[in-house]
């Protein structure tokens, strides 16, 4: 199954993609930008949407630059690995590996 979530980074979505692209392996896919689709758009620049290609890898340490580690990545009952964090964009991950 593929996850696809959508966020919404408040004017820093291109920065964002790049970020997890870099943190997660994977790749920015095409920008598309406002303007492209919207004549009178503020600001034609702005990104209306992108996506990220990972490799499926989670990078817990990565994810976690410039952000806050609320539960350390560790074994635990239920999963070889769990943790929690908050990532410098605001976005709240809980990371849990298969067992």
């Amino acid at each position: 199954m593929n996850l696809i979530p959508y966020v919404f980074f408040n004017g820093r979505c291109e920065e964002a993609a790049h970020f997890y692209a870099d943190a997660l392996g994977g790749e920015v896919g095409a920008i598309h930008r406002l303007g492209a689709c919207v004549a009178a758009a503020k600001d034609p620049e702005a990104v209306q949407h992108t996506d990220v290609s990972v490799d499926g890898k989670i990078r817990f340490d990565n994810l976690v630059t410039e952000g806050v580690v609320i539960v350390p990545l560790a074994p635990s009952f239920f999963s070889p690995a769990f943790g929690m964090l908050t990532d410098k964009f605001g976005v709240s991950w809980i990371v849990t590996a298969a067992a």
